[in-house]
């Protein structure tokens, strides 16, 4: 488990409940999909407590959850932009990973903060990284793509070379600006709460983790 900053008790057993509460929910919905494999509101209904696990365990550096979620996360992605059919064995799969997240979720509950995957979970990530990888690979670029890639890159770039010449142009005083100017722009579309509120930053973060999804 990644170094966290000293986090208040209360939160992580609030993550811990709302957490297993949405996982709990999940078990019709895939039975639902299983037997409604193209109903989108279905799989929006697992995607996203799934998609909330995974961004609030990052907040306290869980990162064996974050990792889990992540990877089915990804898989439910595919098939919610219809990349991917929801296959009996797929949905299977992600049902049993559930399962798992739930246990990762009981034992922080009983105060076991390591991180480390048990041998049965480490063996499940590896079968929904199997399943993920082919959605993951891509066909090769058709002459057209490869030259409007080309082109994209060409902009890169120039874009580059003129923000370098444009830095290299100003004065150490200018350089200030800018940084501040960055600074500013950044605390205003993430407004910082209070530095001794641990529960305001919960809050922020699971704001932003859970914000709707295009």
């Amino acid at each position: 488990m990644a170094e966290t900053p000293e986090i208040d008790p209360s939160l992580l057993a609030d993550f811990i409940s709302e957490g297993l509460e949405t996982l709990d929910g999940l078990d019709p919905l895939f039975v639902r999909l299983e037997a409604n494999p193209e109903d989108e509101s279905i799989v929006d209904g697992i995607f996203r407590p799934v998609h909330s696990v995974k961004g609030n365990s990052g907040f306290f550096g869980l990162d064996n959850i974050k990792t889990f979620a992540h990877v089915m996360e990804n898989l439910l992605g595919e098939i919610r932009n219809r990349k991917r059919k929801a296959t009996p064995d797929l949905v299977d799969l992600l049902l049993k990973g559930v399962d798992f997240l739930r246990g990762m979720m009981n034992r922080l509950g009983q105060g076991n903060l390591s991180g480390d995957f048990a041998p049965e979970e480490e063996a499940h990530l590896r079968r929904l990284e199997a399943a993920n990888a082919p959605a993951q690979a891509r066909a090769p670029a058709t002459p057209a793509a490869a030259a409007s890639d080309g082109e994209l890159g060409d902009l890169v770039v120039a874009v580059k070379s003129l923000f370098n010449d444009y830095v290299a142009s100003i004065d150490d005083n200018g350089l200030a600006q800018l940084g501040e100017a960055v600074k500013r722009l950044h605390d205003h579309v993430y407004p910082p709460p209070p530095a001794d509120d641990a529960r305001a930053r919960y809050r922020q973060y699971q704001a932003g983790i859970d914000k709707p999804l295009l």
